[in-house]
Order: C-alpha cells, then structure tokens, then sequence
C-alpha cells in the first residue's frame, strides 16, 4: 500500500514558451497548464502546488478566477436575501466606490496591498474625503463579495484577507455624537409639550421602538389589555421612497410596555379597523419623519427646553431608563430588537458601567447589614439571598 507521501507526489513538467515558461499539471484526469513565468523554477512550483491541490480536492480551476468583478458582483447581489433598504445601499456601494476601482480586474488578480491601499486612501465620486464608516463599509463590502467567490470554487481564497483570514486594516468607525438619555421628567415635559402627539413620544421613550417600526404598527399589533407590543415589519427610506418591510434583524419580537401606555394607546386605536395605523396622520398616512421633526419633535423639544434631540434619542432614552429600572443586557437586547447581546453592549456600555457601580454599592451595603448584626469575624454557614426573610432577620 502507498504511503500519503506517494499519493501526494506529482507530475508536473515544464514547458518553454515565447515569452516564459509553462507549468503543466493533470488534475481530474486532463491536462492542465499554468499562467506564463519568467522564471522555469516559478512555472514548476506553481504546477507542481496545484497538481497537490487537486490530488487532496482543494484545486479551483484559474481560469474560474479570469471573470471580472463587475461582472461577478450583480450575481453576488442577486444571491442576496436582504430587506430592500440594505439592498439598496450595497447597490449604491458598489456603484460609486467598489466598481470605479476594482470593476475591471479579474477576481483572481485582486491583491492584498492593493486593497489596502484603497482601502487607506479612498476618496468619494468627486474625490472629496468620505468618512471613516464609509471606507469601512465599503471595505467590507468587498471582502463579503470575495468571500462569495471563495464559497462558489472562483478562488481558493480570499486575496482580501490575511493568511490567517483577517483584514484589521478596516477603519474603525468611532460613534462621534454621544449618546442623549433623558430622564423621567424630561420625557413627560416633552411629551406634555407635544400635545396630541404626546403619546407617541412617550411611546417611543419607553418601549425603545425604531422610528420604522412605531409608524408601522396596526392597530392589532398592540393589546392594551395586557400591555403588549407586537413589532413585526417596519418602514423604511430606499431610494428616496417609502417602503413596507421586515424589521432590521427580520424577526418579529413582542414586548410589554408600562401600563400607565396602555389607556392612551387603547383611545388611539378606538374606532380604528385592525390593520389601521396606530400612529398616523388625520389622513390615516404613515409620518414622515423630516416633517415629524420639523413640526413636532423640534418645536416640543424647544418648548421643553431640550437641546440637541432626534428621535432616536428617544430610542436611547427608552435604554437608559430600562438599565435603571434594573433590566439585564438580554433583556434590554430584545427590548431594543439588537441581532445579539454584544451588539447591546457595544452600544450602551456605558450604561451597564453605571449599572455595575450600583450593584457593587449594594453588595457593599449588604455586606455592612450582615456584619453589623454579630462580629467582626461573622461568617455565614450557608449561602444567604440578599432580600430574603432570612437576610433581613440577620441584617
């Protein structure tokens, strides 16, 4: 019986071409040749590779590789299952930062430097500067096109990428404006200020809900009577027009909002059909945002004396106040509709910072209530619930 070693072993053979030199190499039973090398030596190594490549089922045809990026990327965006918007936007990627630079190069050409230095110096359609979430965007957008082609047998692997698969070479694209919470009283002045439409702030402060989302719920999407709130589609910009689909994560989740909603929620939603907006215009239209924030959100913040407010502050304050009322991060995750828990984190950080000094507080004052009651050497002989019947005849 052979040993790997000779099940490994190759064939190739050179050939001498004008111009260079050849490697040929069988691989599925046909003979198969290299690009052209200058050097005899590069021509039999780069053979002599993929001939080994095939033997252990890894080789990819080259010529696959030959098909140019503007004709590959439609077909990777066609594979797509993503809501309009997000389709939208890697179209636009494509169309003014991806394609300019890269849509005649054949996939298999594509180099690791070269990236990077698009990567580092790119520049918009006009050659102004563009931000640094941009140039991540449209960095990871080509690493995701690439990764498609590996996933299909074009190439072996992703010439974007690191040997070990990385491309830390991505901008970091840093939150710039900080985040706004506001608190209990700002929200209830706001609202107060915002007359009819008072309710829909408060709404938004208190369930977190996305602007998208809240203008799409129906009437039968919320169940008053037991403080429920089904999110399941939502509005979005694409293309300058407004378009009904999934939420952001494509998943429906439900809710409980506080109870003091559910009166007011329950009078807008009276003598309304089930699929009517819950909250619409006198026509029963969806709110436009710019015109929300033009004609309420803006003059009720002025009024309210709030500076620097959008509505998704109010998605932000909803965050806040849900921490403080002791909400964990998976809570607060499904609360606020985020693909995972690290994504919440990453986000509010801040606000589980605060939350651990409380918590550190508590157990401070817990543990001076449990050694105030004997001494200095107290020690408990089993585990004792902070709050229990037991804690507190201690303490």
């Amino acid at each position: 019986m052979g040993s790997v070693q000779d099940s490994l072993s190759v064939m190739a053979w050179i050939e001498t071409k004008p111009g260079g030199h050849i490697g040929r190499y069988r691989v599925e039973g046909r003979t198969r040749s290299t690009t052209v090398f200058k050097r005899k030596t590069d021509a039999r190594e780069a053979a002599e590779r993929l001939e080994r490549e095939g033997k252990v089922g890894q080789w990819v045809d080259p010529k696959k590789g030959r098909i140019l990026l503007r004709d590959w990327a439609p077909r990777w965006l066609d594979s797509l299952e993503v809501a309009a918007k997000t389709r939208h936007g890697y179209a636009e990627l494509l169309g003014s930062l991806i394609l300019p630079t890269w849509g005649s190069t054949p996939l298999s050409l594509i180099e690791l430097s070269a990236v990077k230095r698009w990567v580092s110096t790119m520049r918009g359609a006009r050659g102004g500067e563009i931000s640094d979430a941009r140039r991540k965007a449209a960095g990871a957008q080509l690493l995701r096109i690439l990764d498609a082609a590996v996933d299909e047998g074009i190439l072996t692997k992703n010439p974007a990428r690191t040997l070990s698969g990385k491309a830390t070479y991505l901008p970091s694209a840093k939150r710039k404006k900080a985040h706004r919470y506001l608190t209990h009283g700002e929200l209830e002045v706001l609202a107060s200020a915002a007359g009819d439409q008072g309710t829909l702030l408060r709404f938004a402060g208190y369930t977190g809900l996305r602007w998208g989302e809240i203008t799409a719920l129906r009437v039968s999407d919320v169940d008053p009577l037991r403080c429920r709130v089904t999110v399941g589609r939502a509005y979005s910009i694409v293309g300058g027009k407004k378009v009904l689909g999934d939420t952001k994560t494509h998943e429906r989740r439900t809710l409980t909002m506080p109870r003091f909603l559910a009166e007011p929620v329950a009078a807008l939603g009276a003598g309304k059909q089930p699929d009517d907006l819950l909250f619409a215009t006198v026509k029963g239209e969806p709110f436009d945002n710019s015109n929300f924030m033009r004609r309420v959100l803006g003059p009720s913040a002025q009024a309210a004396g709030i500076e620097r407010l959008t509505f998704h502050d109010l998605r932000h304050t909803a965050a806040s106040l849900a921490v403080q009322a002791g909400g964990n991060v998976k809570t607060v995750q499904h609360m606020m509709g985020h693909a995972s828990a690290t994504m919440t984190l990453d986000t509010y950080a801040g606000l589980f910072d605060e939350d651990a000094q409380v918590l550190a507080d508590r157990m401070e004052q817990a543990r001076e209530q449990a050694l105030s009651g004997g001494s200095a050497h107290y020690l408990p002989t089993e585990p004792t619930r902070i709050g229990s019947p037991r804690a507190r005849q201690r303490a």
